[in-house]
């Protein structure tokens, strides 16, 4: 059985096709997987060819193929877009190519058909990239000019409790030895001030100012 698996790393889309493709086919699956920043997103997955399109909202992880999409000798196209609770678009990915369309008519691939003209390419419809301030803010960047701008949101949560206080610490070294002052050397008492005081006023001649 044809299964189509789809990956979304943010604005990124990449399809691996087991199996093969074939006009006509009724209830291929699509496997969807994204990252978190399609979390709390509406999702909408477009199929498109050079010569049709069609689009399924409010897929989450599983979709199916519409019939009328599958155009034999066409290549198949998927997208993701992305939109928030107001509508507004957050993600739009690239167009993940799954191969060409078989035709199936008479349950062969060898028929031959008139080759359909294709398209050309479409213009880059961009992709935006998410960041993250220190301050919880979380904006996206357009990869193009003229974007429609997406309005930033703080995801910042509220401050948690205070922990429990940690336990004490063990004690630190002792330190080193301090050194005991030697009398006469390092200190004087009051009285032994006022004798060395009294020793140099009996020396001065009588008489002579001393200034101090």
């Amino acid at each position: 059985m044809t299964t189509i698996r789809l990956f979304c790393q943010g604005a990124t889309a990449r399809a691996r096709v087991d199996g093969a493709i074939t006009a006509g086919a009724v209830g291929i699956p699509v496997e969807i997987t994204c990252d978190s920043a399609w979390d709390g997103l509406l999702r909408t997955i477009v199929f498109m060819t050079p010569v049709s399109r069609s689009a399924v909202s409010g897929v989450e992880d599983s979709a199916v193929v519409p019939g009328g999409v599958l155009v034999p000798g066409q290549h198949l196209y998927i997208a993701m877009e992305g939109r928030d609770d107001d509508g507004d678009p957050v993600i739009p990915t690239n167009w993940a190519d799954c191969g060409v369309i078989r035709c199936s008519s008479a349950g062969t691939d060898e028929i031959e058909y008139p080759a359909v003209p294709g398209g050309g390419s479409g213009e880059d419809g961009g992709y935006y990239i998410p960041g993250v301030d220190p301050d919880g803010n979380l904006s996206w960047t357009a990869s193009k000019s003229g974007m429609p701008a997406v309005v930033p949101a703080n995801i910042k949560g509220p401050k948690g409790d205070t922990g429990a206080k940690g336990d004490t610490g063990a004690k630190g070294d002792t330190g080193a030895a301090g050194r005991t002052p030697v009398k006469g050397t390092d200190y004087w008492t009051a009285s032994e001030r006022q004798a060395m005081i009294d020793d140099v006023l009996a020396a001065i001649p009588v008489g002579d100012e001393v200034s101090y």
